[in-house]
């Protein structure tokens, strides 16, 4: 029998020596969850500072292009390096959603490249700031390194903290709301946006706060955390209110009852408790509205806005805040270029903004149709939409604080048919959707 040399001796059990362990890769993910989920406290110190919005805007994009993005996705990438050494890696799962995002990435850049390259490309536009690469990392840093994450505790955690802050953004917001003498975008007194730069951005944040608070009232038994989670929806309807978003408010509405039939149909039975959250935003909205005066009077436009476009009406185009005329004209453009649409921001590329009105097409589904294509387009839907099958097939095994991520995620995308990504608000849907898929798949 042949003796183990010094090299062999010294480095045959080196991976034994240096293991990384899921404890700690679950940690150091949740790590870098928690301090993405913090970056909105950063534009709130900057607004309750220098109080004027374009100020805010100014120096939190100074902060977040130079500072936070290069930290945040050094991180991502350091995690994705310890993991692919680790024996987590060699357990891996590979579901469906993971193949077709993985197609969906693989259109994105062969559409990339058959458009051309153009500054939108590399940096994406000066609002939402959204290149390919970070449409790309919504895919390999949010969603994937969520959905590696599978201790339910630091899920939790991670839930916990969201709701959190997602109350200090309220509470500045309202802050701000009373300081704020307008700016250089809102002519006019603005409605709440807190640290968001519109207010349909900050509705997708409070409708992923809203629904996180009512799934964890649901699941949780904790009275400490099913108190924090009733006083969460009040306040964040409170601002949603007041920010004056219809489509944030009927995304919650729409996920509410989402939320009583997941309950039902792992349950076997109706929830009682699925009611509560709902009668707190309800009852919320309704004694707001008596201040504000815009639910109602959106209720009515929406309902008078289904009736013209049913009817063909000369008006129909402006129902949705003319969102039916963006979606007409979004929807020709994709007819025109099916296989690989116009690129990111193609619209302003092309300089067809003119044609598609502001140069989104305020649907997140078709988005993806106009810039890669309609394969992209249905690759993101599939995968998203399979996420909630797999769910529904392992409905008996699945923990609650999947449950609740999963909810959480259903707000947001309810709110993306009406609505943009951008780079402050996107990846809060792939972080939540990542951890549920990493609750379902393994």
């Amino acid at each position: 029998m042949m003796k183990k040399g010094i090299k062999e001796i010294l480095f045959s059990d080196i991976n034994d020596i240096f293991v990384i362990s899921d404890d700690f890769l679950d940690a150091f993910a949740s790590m870098i969850l928690i301090f993405y989920i913090l970056f909105p406290l950063f534009a709130g110190y900057f607004g309750i500072r220098y109080k004027t919005y374009d100020l805010m805007r100014e120096r939190y994009d100074e902060l977040y292009t130079t500072i936070l993005k290069p930290i945040i996705y050094i991180l991502f990438l350091s995690y994705i390096f310890l993991f692919s050494t680790s024996k987590k890696r060699e357990k891996m799962k590979i579901g469906s959603s993971y193949v077709i995002f993985i197609f969906l990435i693989f259109w994105m850049i062969l559409s990339t490249a058959i458009n051309g390259i153009t500054t939108y490309t590399i940096q994406g536009d000066s609002y939402r700031k959204e290149s390919l690469l970070d449409q790309i990392c919504y895919f390999v840093f949010f969603f994937f390194v969520s959905s590696k994450i599978k201790n339910d505790a630091a899920k939790k955690r991670i839930i916990f903290i969201q709701i959190i802050i997602g109350l200090l953004v309220a509470f500045i917001g309202f802050y701000l709301y009373a300081t704020f003498p307008g700016s250089s975008f809102y002519k006019w007194k603005p409605s709440l946006t807190s640290v968001f730069y519109n207010t349909n951005h900050y509705a997708y944040y409070l409708t992923i706060c809203i629904m996180l608070s009512s799934g964890l009232y649901v699941s949780e038994k904790n009275t400490f955390a099913r108190l924090l989670s009733l006083f969460s929806i009040t306040v964040n309807t409170i601002a949603l209110s007041f920010n004056n978003t219809f489509g944030g408010w009927l995304a919650c509405l729409v996920a509410l009852f989402f939320e009583m039939i997941v309950f039902l149909i792992i349950k076997n039975s109706f929830q009682k408790q699925t009611i509560i959250p709902f009668l707190v935003f309800m009852i919320t909205t309704f004694i707001t509205g008596i201040w504000t005066k815009n639910v109602f009077s959106s209720i009515w436009k929406f309902i008078f806005d289904i009736g013209s476009i049913l009817n063909h009406s000369e008006n129909s185009g402006k129902a949705g805040s003319s969102r039916w005329k963006i979606w007409q004209a979004g929807i020709s453009l994709i007819a025109k270029r099916p296989l690989f649409g116009y690129g990111v921001e193609g619209t302003l590329a092309n300089n067809l903004e003119s044609v598609m009105f502001n140069g989104r097409i305020h649907n997140e589904y078709l988005q993806y149709a106009l810039w890669y294509g309609i394969p992209a387009g249905i690759a993101y839907f599939i995968g998203v939409l399979m996420i909630y099958i797999d769910g529904l097939k392992k409905k008996y095994f699945i923990s609650a604080i999947t449950i609740v991520s999963l909810i959480g995620a259903f707000g947001y995308l309810v709110s993306a048919f009406f609505g943009v990504t951008a780079f402050y608000t996107a990846p809060y849907l792939f972080i939540y959707l990542g951890l549920a898929y990493g609750g379902i798949i393994e």
